[in-house]
């Protein structure tokens, strides 16, 4: 199976590696390049990374970005209009609300004991939190650092600590694949035999 993936950063990516990883090792990871950051560019970009990854042979499509303050949900909504409907039943849309940093330490405890950080630290936003323990982008450790970490914390929505990340992560990532999970393969089977015709 291969897994298509577009997104935002290294760090989107280095989280998505680690699920896939843990939930579908026999996956592989295809990547498209994201390059949109406003609004029609970004439509543009979503239209042209489904393109490219069903030529990669994609069974899969997941596009990762970030909520940014802004109502996930509504992000998700909008934003996901943009996959064009020959791609929509083989496409995931995630958006983590605010950002991918709160996904990463959404294992409170694990954050707390090795990042040394406390609760109230924990309810901002971790950002400088995860770069000043994971390292900055400049470091070359920096993704097998993220991706071990994720590994070995409790990604699972339903043992998050913190219900709004397990809500944000059940809906954003996974609510697609478990709600939908027939129709996905039913798009990518179909989708296979196109390439195959």
């Amino acid at each position: 199976m291969i897994i298509g993936y577009s997104g935002e950063g290294s760090n989107d990516a280095f989280v998505i590696e680690a699920l896939q990883e843990m939930w579908c090792p026999e996956a592989r990871v295809e990547v498209a390049q994201w390059r949109g950051a406003t609004g029609s560019r970004r439509k543009h970009e979503i239209r042209k990374a489904c393109i490219e990854l069903f030529e990669k042979n994609a069974s899969l499509i997941i596009f990762f970005t970030d909520s940014n303050n802004r109502d996930y949900k509504i992000v998700k909504r909008n934003e996901s209009e943009w996959i064009p409907d020959n791609y929509r039943a083989m496409t995931i849309y995630a958006v983590a609300d605010r950002n991918i940093e709160c996904w990463i330490v959404a294992d409170k405890e694990k954050a707390k004991k090795e990042m040394g950080i406390n609760k109230k630290q924990l309810e901002g936003d971790p950002v400088k939190f995860v770069n000043k323990h994971f390292g900055s982008y400049r470091d070359s450790d920096k993704k097998r650092k993220i991706k071990e970490f994720v590994k070995s914390s409790d990604m699972r929505p339903e043992n998050s600590t913190t219900r709004k990340v397990r809500k944000a992560v059940k809906y954003s990532l996974t609510g697609v694949a478990w709600n939908e999970e027939e129709k996905v393969h039913r798009r990518a089977d179909s989708a296979n035999t196109e390439r195959s015709a």
